[in-house]
């Protein structure tokens, strides 16, 4: 029999990973869940082994997540065992899964340091949370952790920040990466409310509900789900809007900036990731209006190194009658260049017989409002 580890990893790459795809349709998230579970209670068994994983499951019934609170946790909370570890150095070409590796390596190294400066098993939270889970969007460079009271802890020295926060004593609230107790994903994404505007929170939603199966934390089901079952939780209505704004299956939060900044100055909500066959190859863009044949894309850096891809694919789908636009992370940044833009692929849909579509200019949170949505449905 395969070692433990082994038997562990070959599950997660050939199970659990198509399951999450799977649980976009699953409306009760059941596929992810369950297979979440199956992968815990093979961790936590002593002899892993068929027979005794068959057992423990059916004397556990149901589709609650396998928690523990052993001697190294923090005290009072529950943690859940994590497996958002990257342990290796991802291939070059997954771009996002080197970044998120770097990011995480970064903050276990710190989180570390942070554990043998104070005397208590800390639970870290905000921006340090994303950086154990590899999310980078805002990083503030300090070292937080939280508690539900800060009085029973010493001063901490800097760079470390403590907060305190109501909603650390539930049961989904808390995880642990490599040895590291963190905030869940959904946790995390409420706590950063207070500290993020809607645009900022709606990609960081956008991000973990992302499109990779080795980089997504979390769906838009379970963030609701978390927001929408706390008590007193602070910011709530900001999470509502941000999470209305939210779309699964996205590539990178600069994506996400460029679809909310066409949102804002009047265009309609576009399909992400839309793919169609050009020229015999399927072609995938990140952004696009279908019915008028209208592409949007946007352009890291490491788009300078596929130039010559890039105009190849271009080319492709200008001959396919398709007008795309690209934009680069410097006109990004600049309100004024996406004005102009906004106004040249405004133009292309009217021209494209799209004028029942475009409307005036509107701030991200009335384009969120629950009552407008509730109006279209």
């Amino acid at each position: 029999m395969a070692e433990p580890a082994t038997c562990v990893h070959q599950f997660a790459a050939r199970v659990l990973e198509p399951a999450i795809c799977q649980s976009v349709v699953d409306p009760r998230g059941r596929i992810y869940d369950l297979c979440r579970r199956i992968v815990d209670l093979y961790c936590s068994t002593d002899f892993p082994d068929p027979v005794s994983i068959g057992a423990r499951f059916v004397q556990q019934p149901g589709l609650r997540p396998q928690w523990r609170n052993d001697h190294g946790s923090p005290p009072g909370y529950r943690y859940r065992v994590s497996m958002f570890e990257i342990r290796q150095q991802p291939s070059e070409q997954h771009i996002m899964r080197c970044k998120a590796w770097s990011v995480q390596s970064e903050y276990v190294q710190r989180c570390r340091e942070v554990k043998r400066m104070v005397r208590f098993e800390p639970v870290f939270a905000l921006d340090t949370a994303l950086g154990l889970m590899g999310i980078s969007i805002e990083i503030d460079t300090r070292m937080h952790i939280v508690m539900s009271d800060r009085n029973q802890y010493r001063t901490l020295p800097a760079p470390i920040v403590c907060h305190t926060w109501n909603q650390l004593h539930r049961d989904d609230a808390v995880i642990k990466v490599f040895d590291m107790a963190c905030t869940s994903p959904a946790a995390t994404f409420a706590h950063m409310a207070r500290r993020y505007d809607l645009e900022s929170l709606t990609m960081l939603a956008d991000v973990m509900a992302c499109r990779d199966p080795v980089l997504q934390r979390s769906t838009r089901l379970q963030l609701g789900r978390f927001v929408g079952e706390g008590r007193h939780l602070a910011n709530r209505r900001l999470c509502m809007r941000a999470l209305r704004l939210s779309l699964h299956g996205t590539d990178s939060p600069y994506e996400s900036k460029l679809r909310l900044a066409i949102l804002r100055r009047g265009l309609p909500m576009s399909v992400i990731n839309y793919s169609l066959m050009v020229d015999g190859r399927v072609r995938v863009l990140d952004m696009a209006y279908p019915e008028f044949r209208i592409g949007m894309e946007y352009h890291g850096m490491h788009h300078t190194a596929q130039y010559v891809d890039d105009c190849e694919r271009l080319n492709a789908l200008t001959a396919g009658e398709w007008k795309v636009f690209p934009v680069w992370g410097a006109m990004l940044a600049s309100e004024s260049a996406m004005d102009r833009y906004v106004r040249n692929v405004r133009s292309a849909l009217l021209a494209a017989g799209g004028s029942s579509v475009v409307g005036e200019p509107k701030n991200l949170w009335f384009l969120a409002d629950g009552r407008r949505h509730r109006k279209k449905g």
